[in-house]
């Protein structure tokens, strides 16, 4: 309105504090040490790569790197990265974590890519093993760490403070702490019910009407182990790190229901455990267990487990109170020395990621998973997905249940040197799910075998390049088509008799017969309908007292 613009200085939204040059620190942000918020109202250049940009980090390095990583003994192996971006991110707390969180909405016309990388190399490497061009290198770790420590002082009921003799090193808020010095262990478990139902006619959606149930002998377990958390030796590690469940209630002296926590189960016990009876779903939300020898080399050799059973509490938060440990409110008194450890479990879920489409999709809209191409001039060396180490199964994939879907569908060209699928000899190469047959190779004679999916393997058939053999035991049926049996109603005077096949050939097949009568006979006629049998002498006058039976090939 007044015709003049005044230059003004915006205020920043948060403060840093500057430690040393291009260094700054920030406490208890409300949206994190550095926000960056740009708002874009102009068009850019046609076909630009070049803005809005919220963050641009272009780092060159002309020298000063090195790479004597070399794979011979004696070597430095040594080695610089040059990392434009590092993120490092701590965390002792409760809640979900995620290192880097991004959301892109696209409202008009035009691609929606949420990240995009290209990695270019113009070089070589005078390394052994994987060193090379890669878009991505990740990994999940699984760490199975416990604390040991001896209490110092006496704790009171209802105690938050665990002094000990030595400093407690910071854990994380949540973790079991036991107190193995209070542990019991009368009596041996006898059964275990998994994925049992308290109210059988609740539906199997309702989770809490689930527990798994330990039947034990001589375990004079009382009501106060409520909250209590047990271990059976068959699930503990061999470098002795124990897997625990949580007490929910004792029924009995001899009885008591656990949460077996796993992915979306909290009544799924995985475990090693002899005598176990299955009353789930077959391990609903996905839950298998991985496969094992059958004894389980683990469990009990008479099923009679051992076990632990302790009193415990969980790290608070925050989990130290100076040098000690902090947890919440102790159930029962703790006494000076007792050991106490905090443990490993119970249980986390580890994967390497997840992706998924979500949505509602329109007739047009063409929707993949994940495409892997290899846009070079020449084969790869090695596969489009390698999947290597100890999965259960290499790929799984759920059908739609409509039943509209393939698992596995193969194109293009497979000669000698290829197959659409390829198998290693001498192992299981094919198996259904509910049926006693695999297939696979035998390298040693070269054959295609279907045999009994036992430990012994028995071989059914056998198909090589020069036979096809039944194994022993083994019978060969027919049908109507390859073999028959007719009677017929004799006269005393006709020599020939005519057997109609089912259907017609599509040349005259080849014919061996018999009959039930001590007559010389013979096949003297065949045709893609019919065969024709003449006897030396007019079989005897009779009703139906004439057999022939017959067995076909083409």
């Amino acid at each position: 309105d007044t015709g003049s613009l005044k230059t003004t200085t915006v205020a920043p939204t948060r403060t840093l504090l500057e430690k040393s040059r291009n260094q700054f620190t920030s406490r208890n942000p409300s949206r994190g040490a550095l926000s960056l918020a740009i708002t874009n109202d102009q068009p850019t250049e046609k076909y630009s790569w070049g803005g809005p940009v919220g963050l641009n980090i272009d780092v060159t390095d002309y020298a000063g790197g090195h790479n004597d990583y070399w794979m011979g003994s004696g070597g430095p192996h040594t080695k610089s990265f040059h990392i434009p971006f590092w993120i490092w991110q701590h965390n002792y707390t409760f809640g979900q974590v995620a290192n880097q969180v991004i959301y892109s909405e696209k409202h008009g016309e035009g691609d929606n890519v949420l990240l995009t990388l290209h990695n270019t190399t113009e070089g070589l490497t005078e390394d052994g093993g994987d060193e090379g061009t890669e878009i991505i290198m990740s990994s999940s770790n699984r760490a199975v760490k416990t604390y040991d420590y001896i209490l110092k002082d006496d704790v009171p009921l209802f105690g938050t403070r665990l002094p000990c003799t030595t400093k407690c090193l910071r854990s994380g808020a949540g973790r079991v702490v036991v107190n193995l010095s209070q542990a019991r262990r009368d009596g041996v478990i006898t059964r275990i019910d998994d994925d049992m139902k308290l109210n059988p006619a609740l539906s199997d959606r309702v989770q809490s009407n689930r527990v798994t149930r330990l039947t034990g002998e001589g375990t004079n377990w009382t009501a106060d182990m409520a909250g209590w958390y047990i271990s059976l030796e068959c699930d503990t590690r061999p470098d002795g790190v124990r897997q625990w469940y949580r007490v929910i209630r004792v029924n009995s002296p001899n009885s008591l229901d656990i949460y077996a926590y796993t992915f979306f189960s909290t009544s799924t016990y995985l475990g090693h455990a002899a005598n176990v009876v299955r009353h789930g779903v077959a391990f609903r939300g996905g839950v298998k267990h991985e496969p094992r020898p059958n004894p389980d080399p683990a469990s009990a050799k008479d099923g009679r487990e051992a076990y632990t059973i302790a009193p415990a509490t969980t790290v608070a938060d925050p989990s130290l109170l100076g040098s000690d440990l902090a947890v919440m409110p102790l159930k029962q008194p703790w006494k000076a020395g007792e050991k106490i450890q905090v443990v490993a479990g119970p249980q986390t879920t580890v994967s390497i990621g997840k992706m998924s489409i979500q949505g509602q999709a329109m007739p047009q809209d063409f929707l993949y998973g994940l495409w892997v191409y290899n846009w070079t001039d020449r084969l790869s060396n090695d596969g489009a997905l390698v999947i290597q180490g100890r999965w259960n199964k290499g790929v799984e994939v759920m059908l739609d249940n409509a039943g509209l879907s393939s698992a596995f569908v193969a194109y293009g060209k497979a000669d000698p040197q290829g197959a659409a699928f390829v198998a290693p000899a001498d192992t299981n190469g094919l198996r259904f799910d509910g049926t006693p047959v695999v297939l696979s190779g035998a390298s040693a004679t070269s054959e295609v075998v279907f045999s009994e999916n036992t430990h012994d393997g028995k071989k059914l058939l056998a198909v090589s390049p020069t036979a096809v053999m039944l194994g022993d035991g083994v019978a060969l049926r027919g049908n109507a088509l390859i073999r028959g049996r007719e009677t017929f109603s004799c006269d005393g005077k006709a020599a020939v008799f005519t057997v109609r096949f089912p259907r017609p050939y599509p040349d005259a097949p080849y014919v061996v017969a018999s009959s039930n009568l001590p007559i010389g006979m013979g096949v003297t006629g065949v045709t893609v309908n019919n065969f024709t049998v003449t006897f030396a002498t007019p079989p005897p006058a009779g009703e139906k007292n004439l057999t022939i039976t017959w067995i076909v090939t083409q």
